[in-house]
Formats: C-alpha cells, structure tokens, sequence
C-alpha cells in the first residue's frame, strides 16, 4: 500500500473539499421538486450567499444533456441542432448570451422568483432581478414531464427564446 503522508491526505482533504463545494454550488434538479424549487435552483447559481462579491457561476448549457435537463424536448432539440450546425460551419449559434439573465456578463443581485400556477403540468416564472444594477426581468414557461419541470420558453423584453430558433 502507497505511503499515506501529511502531503497525500492533505492534498485528498483539499480534493474532497472542492468536490463537496462544487457539488453544493450546481443546481439539483429532480423529478419530484416543485417548479419554484426548479426556478430558484437555476438563479442561485448566479448568485453568491451574500450577493455582496462577485456573482456566482452561472447554469452551463454547454453541452446536449445540461440542454435536455433544462428544456422541454422540442426546443432542446431545436437548441442542440442549432449549435451543431453553427459549429459545423464555424458560426455563432442563435442564443450567444445566457438566456437566463438575457446577458453575458452579470453580477446578480436581488433575485424575486413568482411562480404563477396555470394547470396541474403548466407554470410561467417572473424572475425579477438587478444586474449590475440593472432591473431586469425574465420569464419562463414551464411544463411538468415525468421527469420533472422543462422550459417551454423564456420571454426577454426584446423577444423570446423559441423566437431565435423560428427565424432560422
């Protein structure tokens, strides 16, 4: 069995240390949380405990299953064929900021979650927020799948996120 010195243990400490922070830090989604929950797990990854320093991490939609954990299967589709095809041709893809906080660059304060109940599998979402001190808001619809809340769309002031996908 390899040594297990103070250098080895401190350094498996510091690796579970970051481990445990980063799992804490991501958005849990599940199938059975309520579409608050769903919401407010997504925007408390752009805030930090205080809201006081910089801004958390952020929801990365990087790749197709974060897409699919997020959106209701058409408009994943349409996102995650949309982003192929741009990196196929060396484009930018339709959506070329985060569609969460209708930005690229954010230090989140003041995050107001209303959830607005429109049937037992439908939902829409006011998210009310400052944004370098900016008021903004963002609105999302929701559907409830078996495997739990999905966005149908989210709705910005100058457009719609399904919107982007249409005029292509």
């Amino acid at each position: 069995m390899p040594e297990q010195g103070p250098a080895v243990i401190g350094r498996r400490a510091l690796i579970a240390a970051a481990l445990a922070a980063a799992a804490a830090a991501a958005p849990a989604w599940s199938a059975g949380q309520t579409a608050r929950d769903f919401v407010e797990a997504i925007y408390r990854a752009y805030r930090t405990p205080s809201e006081m320093s910089a801004s958390g991490e952020g929801v990365a939609i990087d790749s197709p299953r974060e897409v699919r954990r997020l959106f209701a299967p058409d408009l994943a589709r349409l996102m995650i064929a949309d982003a192929a095809a741009a990196a196929k041709k060396g484009d930018e893809a339709a959506l070329d900021g985060d569609p969460f906080i209708d930005a690229q660059d954010w230090s989140i304060s003041g995050v107001r979650v209303e959830i607005h109940d429109l049937g037992p599998d439908h939902a829409a979402a006011v998210v009310n927020f400052a944004n370098f001190g900016k008021a903004t808001q963002v609105k999302l619809e929701l559907v409830r799948l078996r495997s739990g809340w999905r966005i149908t769309d989210i709705l910005w002031p100058e457009g719609t996120l399904r919107a982007l996908y249409a005029s292509k």
